[in-house]
């Protein structure tokens, strides 16, 4: 898995000198079976009124976190609570059957999951119509442990493995657009775990020559 840690734009013209707009944080999951997803980065109202017509030559970078998998291994889910001795105590959510609930003394395990509705169809759940037939899903969870607790620090660490459908292309050929499904688990499906393990760090830089701001904004916001 790639996160997409951080984000910056820096703009330039023949008129103005160079612009740097700084780094913004983003948080975004990027897995093998993502065909797209989405950045957005904010700027002040005044300032882009002002530039939104120039011809600007505009530099976006991301910095990027690479993750690989360590000791992985495969959780079969039980029907109702079972104990993990590293995930704690949990339960398949019986409001959104597309997480695991889990309790862990002191802080969340760093794990990273994959879930396969290919290989395990939920047959007679009446809402197993949701499942993504077609995509991959996966669950990312970064320790919580930092160190000093917080004043309304708690022994018991409550958090949810909640796992996302793969972004996909509604039509190859139009204006690229994300669709997603839910997804359902439950008894006798099994989960891939593995610990994340950092590979590397990198930053990529994209030069747009000549654009205007007018033309890059989301047509729908306001």
């Amino acid at each position: 898995m790639v996160m997409v840690d951080v984000m910056k734009i820096t703009t330039d013209s023949p008129q103005d000198s160079r612009l740097s707009h700084g780094w913004k944080y983003q948080h975004v999951e990027l897995w093998p079976e993502d065909q797209v997803k989405s950045l957005s980065y904010e700027v002040g109202r005044r300032e882009y009124e002002k530039a939104k017509t120039k011809h600007l030559n505009l530099h976006i970078e991301l910095a990027l976190s690479e993750y690989q998998e360590g000791d992985a291994r495969i959780l079969p889910v039980p029907a109702g609570r079972f104990a993990d001795e590293t995930l704690g105590i949990c339960r398949v959510d019986p409001l959104q059957s597309s997480s695991i609930q889990c309790l862990k003394p002191f802080h969340a395990p760093g794990l990273m999951a994959t879930f396969d509705p290919r290989d395990f169809p939920c047959h007679g759940d009446k809402r197993s119509d949701t499942i993504q037939e077609d995509a991959v899903s996966h669950a990312w969870e970064f320790s919580n442990h930092y160190g000093f607790p917080d004043a309304n620090y708690t022994p018991i660490a409550d958090y949810s493995i909640w796992f996302r459908p793969a972004s996909l292309l509604t039509d190859l050929e139009a204006k690229p657009q994300q669709r997603t499904k839910s997804l359902v688990l439950c008894p006798g499906s099994e989960i891939r775990l593995a610990r994340p393990d950092l590979k590397r760090q990198l930053r990529i830089q994209l030069d747009l020559p000549n654009v205007r701001l007018q033309d890059l904004v989301e047509s729908d916001w306001q």
